[in-house]
């Protein structure tokens, strides 16, 4: 289950893209950079790119909390969250 999420600021959540925070409620944290569609399309049109790659992608229509809730419950429902996003180290306290 989550616990909380953290999104970057956004100027137009349909077309931009963010850092995103996932805290799970035991303990684990998931990062992810979310990018909307039109946000992809724009940056390859104006670097003039024949391809788009990013380690930790999370697509979405816009990018809000309601999407990035939506899209972990999926992964960890897969049990697959691991596969997508980029696992903190756990703190050392």
């Amino acid at each position: 289950m989550i616990k909380s999420v953290w999104i970057s600021p956004v100027e137009n959540q349909f077309n931009d893209n963010a850092d995103v925070t996932v805290e799970l409620e035991d303990g684990r944290t998931f990062s992810f950079t979310a990018f909307t569609p039109l946000n992809i399309t724009t940056q390859m049109r104006q670097e003039n790119l024949t391809h788009f790659l990013c380690e930790d992608l999370l697509i979405l229509t816009a990018i809000n909390e309601v999407n990035v809730r939506a899209a972990v419950t999926e992964m960890l429902e897969d049990e697959n969250i691991e596969r997508f996003g980029i696992q903190s180290a756990p703190d050392a306290t």
